[in-house]
């Protein structure tokens, strides 16, 4: 949006009721607070799991395999298949609830 979009605008918001500047205030903070969120949510690393499948279906790996960065998910995993467990019973899943 240029500078003269702006001013045109503004012009149109002058010419608004004070309960319609509210409400159009009230949007404009949600959108931006929106777009905010998205952004931050965008440029934030995901976080893994690590699970692994059992005779009760997936379960946590153990108390370390949660919110791990990528690396460290990758680093946990080659862990496990060092300690021998079958990588087919493995995964690394994003954490839901960060």
């Amino acid at each position: 949006m240029t500078n003269l979009d702006l001013i045109g605008v503004g012009k149109r918001v002058d010419s608004l009721k004070s309960k319609q500047k509210r409400s159009l205030l009230k949007n404009v903070q949600s959108v931006a607070y929106q777009k905010i969120h998205l952004e931050l949510v965008r440029t934030m690393d995901k976080l893994y799991r690590i699970e692994e499948l059992g005779t009760v279906g997936w379960t946590l790996l153990d108390e370390r395999s949660v919110k791990l960065t990528k690396e460290q998910a990758k680093a946990r995993l080659e862990s496990a298949l060092a300690e021998g467990l079958n990588p087919n019973r493995l995964r690394a899943i994003p954490e839901i609830n960060v």
